[in-house]
């Protein structure tokens, strides 16, 4: 009666309704990783505005990312060509046995602009580089990481590591250099472990400096040998003294 009034009694589907919706299969819609490495580059023409490193150094990044192996990228590299670049690669099929391999033949093919082969001009920005107070550990690494693939495509790990470490912040490079750091993935790693503790620490100071707390009053007593000043505890609510007594 209760819940007839209140219209709290359970709706009851239809049997076939029932059935059906047990019956229907949980279907999850799982994208190739190739698919969407490949959906995630741009197309490649071949034109003067076009940089065969920039678009590299991309394709890296996405192929990496998704854990892409050097056979499904030399496989399906070609569907990115259009206009001369497909050209070039209809006359230059390969085969490449490895995606560096490839990358070079490609990069001949298509120089970058002139300005990236200055390996001096190339040394020095390289040298300069420095992390700003401000600057993440996220821009800092990819801006170096891209001068040092301009400078040298096969500069070695340990090599890229430390030009890494000595463009950090100071703060960040005392805690890096003891840990004697031999990759840019591991540095990568700790450099932004260090940087995140460093933001939940900044977070903390700032809440604590945000609560204001009363000055403490003063007040003097005497033992007979000397006087001494103490604080003045704040007086608790009266509920609190009400339930210590």
């Amino acid at each position: 009666m209760l819940a007839h009034r209140y219209n709290l009694r359970r709706r009851e589907l239809p049997i076939e309704q029932e059935d059906n919706q047990q019956q229907r299969p949980l279907t999850t819609i799982m994208t190739d990783p190739v698919i969407r490495a490949f959906e995630s580059i741009k197309s490649f023409h071949g034109t003067v505005q076009d940089n065969s490193r920039d678009w590299c150094d991309s394709a890296d990044i996405i192929f990496n990312a998704l854990n892409i192996n050097d056979g499904d990228r030399l496989a399906r590299i070609a569907i990115k060509f259009e206009d001369t670049a497909f050209d070039w690669y209809r006359d230059n099929p390969g085969p490449y046995t490895t995606w560096l391999a490839f990358r070079e033949a490609f990069q001949r093919a298509f120089p970058p602009p002139e300005r990236t082969q200055n390996r001096h001009l190339l040394s020095e920005q390289i040298n300069q580089r420095k992390q700003g107070p401000d600057g993440s550990v996220h821009d800092y690494y990819y801006s170096l990481d891209k001068l040092c693939r301009e400078y040298d495509p096969k500069m070695s790990p340990i090599d890229k590591t430390i030009k890494l470490v000595c463009g950090l912040r100071d703060e960040l490079k005392e805690k890096i250099l003891p840990l004697n750091v031999q990759t840019p993935e591991e540095f990568m790693t700790h450099a932004k472990n260090f940087e995140s503790s460093e933001k939940v620490m900044a977070q903390h100071r700032k809440q604590n400096a945000s609560i204001e707390l009363p000055d403490p009053t003063y007040y003097f007593e005497s033992n007979g040998y000397s006087t001494v000043a103490a604080t003045q505890p704040h007086p608790q609510p009266y509920y609190q003294q009400y339930r210590q007594n």
